[in-house]
C-alpha cells in the first residue's frame, strides 16, 4: 500500500466509525430510557458502561455526555 491508498482507507474507516458511534449512542439512549442498567442490577448507567461493556471511565463519560446531547436535540 502506498500513502494515498492508506489515506483512502483511513477516510473510509473514519466514516464507518462515525456511523457505528451514532448507532451506539442511539442504543445507549434507548437502554437508559428503559432503565436497562437497573434491570441488569447495575446501580448507574456509568457502572453499566464501564463494568458490563468494558468502556474506560473517560470513554463512558463521553458516551453518556453525547447521549444526553442527543436527547436534548
Amino acid at each position: 500500500m502506498n500513502a494515498l491508498q492508506i489515506n483512502e482507507h483511513l477516510i473510509q474507516l473514519v466514516r464507518n466509525e462515525r456511523k457505528i458511534t451514532g448507532e451506539i449512542l442511539q442504543n445507549i439512549s434507548l437502554f437508559q430510557k428503559y432503565s436497562g442498567f437497573l434491570k441488569l442490577d447495575y446501580p448507574s448507567m456509568m457502572s453499566y458502561l464501564t463494568r458490563h461493556l468494558g468502556y474506560f471511565e473517560n470513554s463512558a463519560m463521553f458516551h453518556g455526555n453525547q447521549e444526553a446531547k442527543c436527547q436534548k436535540a
